[in-house]
């Protein structure tokens, strides 16, 4: 199993954000240097941020584009990357975050 699950490896979180949203907005990111940035017209996402409105402000989306996630570490720090992404880029609030230490 855990084979199969390092060969066809995804990740991603969902977050919820106070702010208030009128329309959804799809964002492909990759990564550079441990952060993310817009993907150029043409350009290979290494994972995709969708936010939008839902009933208590917007709801947000992080996914891994599949393939493009190493095997191995933990999609914590990406996920991390991401929602600093979301609040340079995007008028989210989630603030100064950290991943979790690896207990392994």
């Amino acid at each position: 199993m855990l084979s199969a699950a390092d060969a066809n490896r995804v990740g991603g979180c969902t977050a919820r954000d106070p702010s208030e949203r009128d329309e959804r907005i799809r964002v492909e990111l990759v990564e550079e240097h441990g952060a993310y940035r817009r993907a150029a017209d043409g350009e290979v996402a290494d994972a995709t941020i969708i936010i939008g409105p839902a009933m208590t402000g917007s709801f947000l989306r992080f996914a891994l584009a599949p393939g493009r996630a190493p095997v191995g570490p933990s999609v914590a720090p990406r996920a991390v990357a991401a929602l600093a992404f979301a609040d340079r880029e995007l008028g989210t609030s989630f603030g100064p975050l950290a991943a979790a230490p690896a207990l392994r």
